[in-house]
């Protein structure tokens, strides 16, 4: 009897319990119309970042035409927004690696930029055949030197002191920053005093 009677206690508090929450809910909707709505479609925005589920498109174009490539979402791009990833890329655009600069690369662009999928185009003119037109800019003893593209022999030493230059410059030249001739010429005559 005491069981029947524990059990018929128990189903009488859910049953008010439920009801409560059903006349809660009705009265919300009834004093607030429209609030829930809000704040499901707030709740369901996607925050249009690039992530491990991005699909990540690199488009090739040279004068031979175009080639698509779909590649994996490089690590450090994962989190970025559309600003962050468009600075990276106009970084990469000002100091392209070695690899890109000898397939004859000019610059890339951001095609398209969301949640699912990124397209960057990068654009090449045909490579030309001479091996030495690339340089690195670095730093050696506090000055500006030139090295050959094997990043070893010296090409041309300058009198351009390190603690004259941008903290950012600097950080580049630290690293071995990658230029051709024309860009070469410019730093140097940009900073030689």
């Amino acid at each position: 009897m005491k069981l029947v009677k524990g059990i018929s206690l128990f189903i009488v508090f859910v049953g008010i319990f439920i009801c409560g929450c059903y006349l809660g809910s009705a009265y919300k909707q009834f004093f607030y119309p429209g609030d829930t709505q809000k704040y499901l479609n707030v709740s369901h925005m996607k925050k249009q970042v690039i992530t491990a589920d991005t699909e990540y498109v690199v488009v090739s174009v040279n004068a031979d035409g175009n080639r698509e490539e779909i590649l994996p979402v490089p690590e450090q791009y994962i989190g970025m927004d559309l600003n962050t990833y468009t600075q990276t890329i106009e970084k990469l655009n000002e100091s392209p690696a070695l690899s890109e600069l000898k397939r004859g690369f000019q610059n890339s662009v951001v095609q398209n930029f969301s949640r699912d999928r990124v397209v960057l185009y990068k654009y090449y003119e045909k490579p030309t055949s001479q091996e030495d037109i690339f340089y690195y800019l670095a730093v050696q003893n506090g000055k500006v030197v030139v090295l050959h593209s094997d990043e070893q022999t010296l090409y041309m030493s300058t009198d351009i002191s390190a603690e004259t230059l941008p903290e950012d410059i600097l950080f580049d030249l630290i690293q071995k920053r990658v230029v051709n001739t024309q860009a070469m010429y410019d730093f140097l005559e940009s900073y030689s005093s």
